[in-house]
């Protein structure tokens, strides 16, 4: 992957490992996330505390949330890229199966 992703206590900071450059994005609410996704300048996670999924745009310098409906018997996590957008898979905690996949298309 071009792009290394860190958190700190209000900012995810973006190092482009090519061009040796950081860039900082603020963050309203805690965020965190251990697997980092990139694609075409796109860097993608789910949130650890919520499940909501963040992409940063690099070209844009861009952030945005989208929060995945789910009921509170199922939690939601981002499972990569796609050919078409990112694919983000829905479990039933309770039976510990797959409920459903939803792909997130990036306009």
């Amino acid at each position: 992957n071009r792009y290394a992703v860190y958190k700190t206590e209000d900012k995810i900071a973006v190092h482009d490992l090519v061009a040796d450059s950081f860039t900082e994005y603020s963050v309203t609410k805690p965020v965190s996330f251990d697997k980092v996704f990139e694609k075409n300048g796109i860097v993608a996670f789910s949130s650890l505390k919520d499940g909501s999924i963040w992409n940063i745009s690099i070209e844009n310098d861009l952030v945005s949330i989208y929060n995945i409906p789910s009921e509170d018997s199922q939690t939601t996590s981002l499972k990569g890229w796609s050919k078409n957008g990112l694919l983000i898979e829905t479990v039933d905690i309770s039976e510990n199966k797959v409920d459903k996949l939803t792909l997130l298309t990036m306009d």
